[in-house]
């Protein structure tokens, strides 16, 4: 093992430790599906409508500060449209989902419903009326139409703050 595969193993490691706190306690993250208390979030998003919110109860949730257990809540959206990097711009994914109000966290943003090899590109998400959502989010290449995402925010928010 070399210093530099030893700095690159940490650094990821690093990585999906933030990555599995921006989730409720107990998830499972796989390569295609996110299962919170043993749901899996790709098929509640296939039997429903999107955007659909799922909301952890306190006793699945992370403690937050003090020791106070928080409230996390999962919202699954759809891509509308997944724009390549045309002159000079970032690459854009449009989902159908106002997500401005709710406080994402981008950084564990999750492919959902299928596996994907393509290289991981970073892209902006929108629609961003308020320029809030600066940070980019991490998702494959091959992003198309109709793909699923499901984002952990940290904002209680009702489903008609987000709807579009």
């Amino acid at each position: 093992m070399t210093l530099l595969h030893t700095m690159l193993s940490s650094r990821l490691a690093g990585q999906r430790t933030v990555e599995v706190r921006s989730w409720p306690a107990g998830t499972v993250l796989t390569s295609c599906d996110v299962h919170v208390a043993g749901v899996s979030m790709a098929d509640l998003a296939r039997a429903s409508d999107t955007p659909m919110i799922h909301i952890t109860s306190n006793d699945a949730a992370h403690s937050g500060a003090q020791g106070q257990p928080r409230r996390l809540t999962i919202v699954v959206v759809r891509v509308d449209a997944a724009i390549p990097s045309l002159y000079h711009q970032s690459r854009e994914v449009w989902v159908d989902a106002e997500l401005e109000g709710c406080l994402p966290v981008l950084s564990a943003v999750r492919l959902l419903g299928r596996h994907s090899s393509a290289h991981v590109r970073r892209y902006r998400m929108r629609p961003d009326r308020s320029g809030n959502l600066s940070h980019r989010v991490h998702l494959p290449d091959d992003l198309h139409r109709g793909d699923l995402l499901a984002i952990p925010c940290l904002a209680p928010f009702a489903l008609e703050d987000i709807q579009r």
